[in-house]
């Protein structure tokens, strides 16, 4: 269960840097990969069920666009950037914030997920190590 509409405001606050993609669902994606190239995006990253955009001057949030899956539906899902995934589980805990899946490894970094009060995904990312 939950915890979202009464969190404690003693714990340390888990904080997001930014904002650095947006995941949105459909049942047609070439129609939407068409729709979002219209309106000036560019196609950066492209496979049979998700195509991802940025936009042509190269700033902004990066986003996607997937296949509709029984598991997100219609619901955006948003990516923030955090420097500890580690201690920012720990505080989503602490919290006692719903969690949709516990930290993965990704070949972009450490990832877990998170819901907020109204029920968004809320994905917190950490970039993985250069070198």
């Amino acid at each position: 269960m939950s915890n979202t509409n009464n969190m404690n405001n003693t714990q340390t606050t888990l904080t997001a840097n930014s904002l650095n993609f947006i995941m949105l669902h459909t049942s047609d994606l070439a129609a939407t990969r068409e729709f979002y190239t219209w309106l000036g995006f560019v196609v950066v990253d492209e496979l049979p069920d998700f195509v991802q955009f940025a936009a042509p001057n190269g700033q902004g949030a990066a986003f996607g666009v997937g296949l509709l899956t029984p598991e997100h539906g219609h619901e955006p899902e948003l990516w923030f950037d955090i420097s500890d995934a580690d201690a920012a589980f720990a505080q989503a805990q602490a919290q006692e914030l719903e969690i949709v899946h516990p930290i993965m490894e990704m070949p972009f970094g450490r990832v877990f997920a998170i819901k907020d009060p109204a029920g968004y995904i809320l994905h917190l990312s950490q970039a993985a190590q250069q070198g």
